[in-house]
């Protein structure tokens, strides 16, 4: 049987009622008095009826959010990687880092789902032996406070750059053993460290998405200049066994650059309507565009030092340090890579701040379910939150100023966060866990993967520490 809608008189879209479907039913003793010419309201207002989300909260704004947690300043290191394993190289690592990036990203919501996980460190309480689950929380608490001081130690390094091309010649300020910089980010930024939703810090996310675009547009400018034809396209089919070489380890270093898992289930939580599903074009469309920008940003890197690729083993920092003083294109790619990197200490923060919340409360930091500013807080919750943003900042100018000290720069820090804890922690433990439930393809092929990888770098490494 269907149903015809009228409205002023005339048929609505959907299907007709005819005679010939049924006989006619009317309630007992009475007439059908009904005119069937008057208005009739329509189906899409009814009060019952679900509203589809606004475009701007359903897709565009988790697609801010997921760039702000993906983009950063890993892309600074995207030219030496392509320096290493060639153009080709490169796209292939490339898209083995996209693959296993979308299966642990499904594989954890799946997960999540299904345990009704709040966070990511909540896949403790999947594991059985409590030593274990401490020392996951442990070890993830590592890796975000790592991303979290490779935010904080660009940002002093950067601060410096600037201020020295500039003319500054105190040494208080512009020594490469000063963290008086690191002090200064977490003073101004302590009213953003209070936030506990990444949607609180989209302004900061929106000005990374300028700073993206223009390191683009800046390195394809430089990289024309500076390169022939020839060499361009010499450096867009060449593969060498050196090349080949350089794939693992440029894999998990891309890895980390499309990562989203540490701000995941936050994503997933501030939908409009929560499910996998509708995650999904999200992270397509991250995937997507952080795809065009770093091969752009690490091809043109290379080609504007194309006669110095050999520059890129000795400086580690990033490509912008190649550039002279006197460069005011760079320049104003280090300002913007000097927000890039308050970004990448907001985001991860608050994953940091996270873990410590709910092991002091497990209600702490639940998600609020419904529209914002639904769930009321307590004034217990709001001091506990300011008593650990107080800690985790002063332990992180702490820990960040001894890193500065020692002479540890971003390339140190990445390299051992992308190939030592990323793959245990978004790999090996979530896919292993859902292998469990469910065999797939996918998940035995991402396995494989990461674990060749990762036994490459621990072998290579300790090869290297013996020569």
């Amino acid at each position: 049987m269907s149903v015809q809608i009228l409205t002023n008189g005339h048929s609505a879209t959907g299907p007709t009622l005819d005679s010939s479907s049924g006989p006619e039913l009317k309630p007992s003793g009475l007439q059908s008095t009904v005119d069937h010419t008057q208005e009739l309201i329509p189906i899409s207002e009814i009060g019952d009826t679900p509203k589809k989300a606004p475009l701007m909260q359903s897709f565009i704004s988790p697609c801010i959010g997921a760039f702000g947690s993906s983009f950063g300043l890993t892309s600074l290191l995207l030219a030496k990687i392509m320096a290493n394993t060639g153009f080709m190289g490169f796209v292939i690592s490339m898209v083995l880092a996209i693959l296993v990036n979308y299966v642990s990203d499904i594989v954890i919501l799946k997960l999540g789902e299904k345990y009704k996980l709040k966070s990511f460190s909540e896949l403790s309480s999947l594991f059985d032996i409590p030593a274990i689950k401490i020392t996951f929380k442990v070890v993830y608490f590592a890796l975000n406070f790592g991303i979290l001081l490779s935010g904080a130690v660009a940002f002093n390094m950067i601060l410096i750059d600037i201020l020295a091309s500039q003319g500054v010649t105190s040494g208080f300020l512009v020594s490469k053993t000063t963290f008086l910089y690191i002090v200064l980010l977490h003073a101004v930024m302590f009213p953003l460290l209070m936030k506990r939703k990444l949607s609180d810090l989209k302004i900061v996310t929106i000005l990374t998405l300028v700073a993206c675009f223009y390191l683009t547009i800046f390195l394809m400018v430089r990289g024309v200049q500076n390169s022939s034809l020839a060499e361009k396209g010499a450096a867009l089919i060449e593969i060498t066994y050196d090349n080949i070489k350089s794939i693992p380890t440029a894999f998990s270093v891309i890895f980390f650059a499309f990562s989203i898992q540490v701000n995941l289930f936050s994503m997933y939580s501030e939908l409009p309507d929560p499910s996998i599903k509708n995650l999904k074009p999200v992270l397509f469309t991250n995937f997507g565009l952080l795809a065009c920008v770093y091969l752009m940003v690490g091809y043109f890197g290379m080609m504007a030092f194309f006669d110095r690729r050999a520059d890129f083993q000795t400086n580690r920092e990033n490509v912008l340090g190649m550039f002279p003083a006197n460069d005011y294109g760079a320049l104003v790619a280090r300002i913007l890579m000097l927000i890039t990197s308050i970004n990448t200490f907001l985001y991860t923060f608050k994953p940091c701040k996270d873990i410590v919340l709910e092991y002091l409360d497990d209600e702490v930091e639940a998600q609020p379910v419904g529209p914002r500013g639904t769930r009321l807080e307590t004034a217990k919750i709001i001091k506990l939150n300011l008593y650990v943003t107080i800690g985790l900042a002063l332990s992180s100018v702490a820990v960040g100023s001894f890193f500065i000290i020692i002479g540890k720069n971003l390339g140190d820090i990445i390299d051992i966060l992308a190939n030592l804890f990323m793959p245990v922690l978004f790999v090996f433990i979530p896919l292993a866990i859902f292998a469990r439930l469910k065999v797939t393809p996918p998940v035995i092929a991402a396995l494989a993967l990461s674990s060749f990888c990762y036994m490459f770098y621990v072998i290579s490494s300790i090869m290297a520490a013996f020569k």
